[in-house]
């Protein structure tokens, strides 16, 4: 299933139940995908279903029975196994599945308040657990429960999760089918990195869910409406197979604010932006290749920090304070530096650009430590919480050792029975095997200034290296390891000051390391030898650094220099690589400048919260005015692209003059020049002129009764 949708993602709407409310769905164009709550009755269902087929919208169905532990059915009451069964065989391979486990995780991360009187609507609170690796075990053991009953009593699948959270690889381990991310609740960057890592590692569909009613603001207003554009096109940017609406854009309403109708401008200005999305992907093909990902995060054994709302692990809130996010969890709020640049006056950050404020490619993936795909990885980090197994263990030596590039501390070597205990190592801390030492001590806990004195051998590391009597940049609490070398590649490339009769000397700080590098097989490990984690407050500063290297040392040939608002992805095809930029700024254009092996561009604008796509064909960069375009062919310097008659900006990234024709039209640029480009219409399927049309956006004057969603 993960093959689907690569090119075109389908873009629809939940939609009321029954057989008028899809008729009303084609009326609106408003794309090929719905969520609806089936029909209590099979012939109705049938119909819908045969309708949806015939037309190829694609189908998903809402939950059938209630989220708690009494399986209490929720809709269609009437309908038996055997009537399910032939309802969605109705649908042909248009009936993608139907939504299982909904919101689960939010036994992780719901207020304690939600779980204290289990009713239908709300799953039982998880028992309380000795440890992470017993609380992952009983949500598992819950989660396989309820969609055993889905599947013997209720209705086959396939079934899809509809999720807030980042604890997708749970419910791929529990047995869900397809994965759907209810965007919006949490953190959008860091959730769908969570569900598109996870789905690359498990072969599953996936796309978003997103839920504007209840939290894309309070009022439909102009950053309401540009908040909704943003998390339509930052899913369709980072991958999404299908994206839609949860609610709202039938009719409004938030708690006490104003209730707006079907046929009011605001409802009807949300459905248009929606409109703008079909539009989009029905003009332009995006690269199947997924966008590039050089670094991903590895979700850890047992990580329990679900990534919104509840600062617990596990939702263990009544069970001691040491369920508390402890500074292993904490390490996740790491990423968000992701999204920043660089403090313009931290000294460790130096070369000709900043590459700070992106990840590496633009893109990070959140990966399963259960994946068996790291190799699709350049880099992986830790930054949250592990228990390391023997099994994953083997798979980090592997991976090193076939090129990869590790970064992990002696936190996710843990091993520890009891939530809260000290770390215990692994193998009692011998790490000979991937990292070349072993811990034989602890030295006390204190405060210690750190110093990088020796560069990396891997290509593209930079790191702040100063005269090692210099005032320290990374000064905090650390309660360092005692380190043993088992092999002699193994190179100290920070250390720390150890107390009385500190001498600052070279040989001083490489008897005292807390960063080491090691080479193996075809790759390298960076270990930090200091057992708190990324994520405690005294190690907070060096990790963020740690954690920029190497995204900075990832950069991909393709490359974008952008500021903070700006969210990108590259998208490689066989003739042309193609960049989807998302200006996030309310208020102000942003400016960029796209490179290709260190060639950059003049600025180009991204206008007000809007997304731009360019194209790079070899060392010419092509950024249209409109995306109402697609790339089509790329001959001999000559290049087709479906478009309308419109403008474009050409530049030449190479060191010698370009010449070739767009749509039969000419064109000459020296080295280095960036020039206007006035591009004639030309369509490939001239019978579709009608979707690159702004008459697209129109909406058909239509009598809708029921506005009740699903959701």
């Amino acid at each position: 299933m993960n093959s689907m949708f690569r090119k075109h993602p389908c873009v629809g709407a939940s939609i009321p139940t029954g057989v008028q409310s899809v008729r009303d769905f084609l009326k609106l164009n408003l794309g090929n995908i719905i969520l609806i709550t089936l029909p209590d009755s099979k012939e109705e269902a049938l119909q819908v279903m045969k309708l949806c087929r015939e037309n190829r919208i694609y189908v998903l169905v809402t939950e059938l029975i209630r989220r708690g532990e009494g399986f209490v059915r929720w809709h269609c009451p009437s309908l038996s196994k055997a009537d399910f069964r032939e309802i969605f065989a109705a649908g042909g391979d248009c009936f993608l599945g139907r939504y299982s486990i909904g919101e689960s995780g939010g036994l992780l991360y719901w207020p304690r308040e939600y779980l204290l009187d289990p009713c239908a609507d709300i799953f039982s609170p998880l028992p309380a657990s000795r440890n992470c690796r017993e609380a992952h075990d009983h949500y598992i053991s819950h989660l396989k429960k309820y969609l055993a009953y889905e599947r013997e009593k209720v209705a086959d699948g396939p079934f899809f999760d509809v999720e807030s959270s980042i604890v997708f690889p749970y419910h791929v381990e529990a047995g869900i089918d397809g994965l759907c991310l209810e965007m919006l609740p949490g953190d959008p960057l860091l959730t769908l990195a969570s569900i598109r890592g996870t789905a690359e590692s498990s072969g599953k569909l996936w796309g978003t869910h997103i839920a504007i009613q209840y939290y894309n603001g309070v009022n439909l207003d102009a950053l309401w409406m540009k908040r909704w554009y943003f998390s339509l096109y930052l899913s369709y940017l980072a991958g999404a197979r299908f994206i839609f609406p949860e609610s709202g854009h039938y009719s409004y309403a938030h708690y006490n604010t104003k209730k707006y109708t079907f046929h009011d401008p605001e409802v009807r200005e949300i459905r248009r932006i929606l409109r703008g999305l079909v539009q989009f992907s029905r003009v332009h093909e995006r690269p199947e290749s997924g966008p590039e990902v050089p670094v991903g995060i590895i979700h850890g054994n047992c990580d329990g920090q679900p990534g919104i709302w509840n600062p617990y692990a596990w939702g263990q809130v009544d069970n001691g304070p040491e369920w508390e996010s402890s500074d292993a969890e904490n390490g996740w709020f790491l990423l968000r530096n992701l999204r920043r640049r660089r403090d313009c006056f931290r000294i460790d950050g130096f070369g000709e650009h900043d590459f700070s404020g992106n990840p590496a490619a633009g893109q990070f993936d959140v990966v399963p430590s259960w994946s068996e795909h790291f190799a699709k990885y350049k880099a992986l980090l830790f930054a949250g919480y592990n228990f390391m197994t023997e099994k994953l263990y083997s798979k980090l030596i592997d991976y090193v050792r076939q090129g990869g590039h590790l970064l992990l501390w002696l936190s996710h070597f843990d091993t520890a029975e009891k939530r809260g205990a000290p770390v215990k190592l692994f193998r009692d801390g011998n790490l000979s095997e991937l990292c070349g030492v072993k811990i034989i001590g602890r030295k006390p806990k204190t405060v210690r200034g750190i110093q990088f004195i020796h560069a990396s051998r891997m290509l593209g590391r930079k790191l702040p290296i100063l005269k090692v009597k210099s005032d320290p940049i990374y000064l905090g609490r650390h309660e360092p390891a005692v380190v043993e070398a088992t092999d002699p590649a193994v190179q100290t490339l920070c250390g720390f000051a150890a107390g009385k009769r500190s001498d600052f000397s070279l040989k001083y700080f490489e008897k005292n390391p807390i960063l080491i590098e090691r080479p193996l097989g075809k790759g390298f490990v960076w270990l930090v030898t200091d057992f708190e984690a990324p994520g405690a407050v005294g190690m907070r500063s060096l990790a963020e650094n740690l954690i920029r290297i190497v995204m900075e040392g990832e950069k991909t040939e393709i490359n974008v220099l952008a500021p903070d608002p700006v969210r990108w992805a590259h998208y490689p095809a066989p003739e042309w690589d193609v960049l989807y930029l998302l200006n996030t700024d309310f208020d102000l254009s942003s400016s960029v400048r796209i490179g290709r092996n260190g060639v950059y561009s003049e600025e180009i604008r991204i206008p007000v919260a809007k997304m731009s796509v360019a194209y790079l064909f070899g060392s010419l960069l092509l950024v249209p005015e409109d995306n109402l375009c697609n790339a089509e062919e790329h001959k001999s310097g000559r290049i087709r692209i479906s478009t309308l008659s419109q403008s474009m900006t050409l530049c030449n990234l190479s060191g010698s003059p370009r010449t070739g024709s767009i749509n039969g039209v000419p064109f000459h640029l020296n080295a280095g020049e960036t020039a206007p480009f006035r591009c004639p219409e030309w369509l490939k399927e001239p019978e579709k002129r009608h979707c690159f049309e702004a008459s697209f956006l129109d909406e058909s004057e239509i009598d809708i009764q029921d506005t009740e969603l699903p959701y």
